[in-house]
């Protein structure tokens, strides 16, 4: 899907972690140089939008700081780790685009997520449902800024 190989792997931006050029996921699974930086673990700054609410009492966001991982399993496959250490698969939807689906262990929720990588970070549009009865509670735009790379895996 990404067209340039070498750039994936080779590109940095002076204001994101620097890459390491040799990863070989980078390369093998032919990502972009957004994808390719945000691979590993990162501490991202957060800033959260409330999009929908079904209440007006259902959403609570917050703007703390975050450590998420990302890693790809393939070209079209990514795994993302937030804090509370649930691992959600991830499909690739278009460069830079992805989408993923998750119900929590206690059966209760559903979590419907989009991801788009950028050159400072990734975009997370998330959505909450209940799951009796299907009932959408509310959707966050979350924007995760690069403040540094902890490790790279």
């Amino acid at each position: 899907m990404a067209s340039l190989i070498s750039l994936s792997c080779q590109f940095a931006y002076s204001f994101i972690p620097a890459l390491d050029t040799s990863r070989k996921a980078c390369a093998e699974f032919d990502l972009t140089p957004e994808e390719c930086a945000n691979i590993g673990t990162h501490k991202y700054s957060s800033s959260e939008e409330i999009l929908f609410d079904n209440t007006g009492e259902t959403c609570y966001p917050s703007d703390d700081d975050i450590v998420l991982t990302i890693k790809f399993i393939n070209q079209d496959t990514l795994i993302y780790i937030p804090p509370v250490g649930y691992e959600i698969e991830f499909k690739r939807i278009s460069d830079n685009h992805f989408e993923g689906q998750f119900t929590q262990p206690d059966g209760k929720y559903r979590w419907e997520d989009s991801i788009t990588f950028n050159n400072s970070g990734l975009v997370i549009e998330a959505s909450s449902f209940l799951v009796e009865g299907n009932v959408h509670l509310c959707t966050f735009l979350v924007e995760h800024k690069f403040l540094s790379s902890e490790q790279q895996s």
